[in-house]
């Protein structure tokens, strides 16, 4: 997995190709790469939130994917992954876009928070 830089990303956040890769209006868990590989949709994310996510989970679709999350509190700056299994590369599908939704517990006020995006590709 190749990290990607700003002008990979399409203009408005809509892409009507599959060509790149791309995202948008990801604020404070923030996806530094993605891809999608045999079947599974794999998301790498940062906390950028300045303090520890407690009880993460993330959803693709409004599915919920958290059991595929390698853990559940992150610090802040440290760095998550998500393996999902989707179902948005299916037969004769050339690539994905989907929303995805990230929601924490902020450590030091101890509210939830909702951080949302979308992730665009090809199907490999």
């Amino acid at each position: 997995m190749g990290i990607f830089s700003a002008s990979d990303v399409s203009t408005g956040g809509v892409s009507t190709s599959y060509g790149g890769k791309g995202l948008s209006d990801f604020a404070q868990m923030k996806v530094l790469d993605h891809t999608f590989s045999d079947g599974s949709l794999i998301l790498v994310f940062i906390n950028g939130a300045g303090v520890r996510a407690d009880n993460l989970s993330v959803s693709v679709e409004d599915v919920d994917f958290s059991e595929g999350l390698d853990s559940r509190s992150v610090r802040a700056g440290d760095t998550f992954r998500l393996v999902a299994v989707p179902d948005v590369c299916g037969s004769g599908v050339g690539g994905y876009d989907v929303t995805v939704d990230i929601s924490y517990v902020n450590s030091v006020v101890g509210l939830e928070r909702v951080d949302s995006g979308r992730v665009w590709g090809p199907c490999e």
